[in-house]
């Protein structure tokens, strides 16, 4: 899942990590070491994407794998 960091919202969970996708909410933390930032795709596409992998939903991985 690097460079995301998903888990359920809680107390600790600030506003700027909160991303909500289906009327959920999730925290959502990125690694600012990641090479990879800011080199593909909309972070939002691919926080998305994350999301449901961590979910465990069935989705086409397309945006969460390097390919450069």
């Amino acid at each position: 899942m690097y460079p995301f960091y998903i888990s359920d919202v809680d107390e600790n969970t600030q506003e700027d990590e909160v991303f909500r996708i289906e009327g959920n909410n999730y925290s959502v933390k990125i690694s600012t070491f990641c090479k990879g930032l800011n080199k593909g795709h909309h972070v939002e596409d691919v926080i998305s994407e994350a999301i449901y992998f961590w979910l465990r939903k069935d989705v086409n991985q397309s945006l969460t794998t390097s390919n450069k």
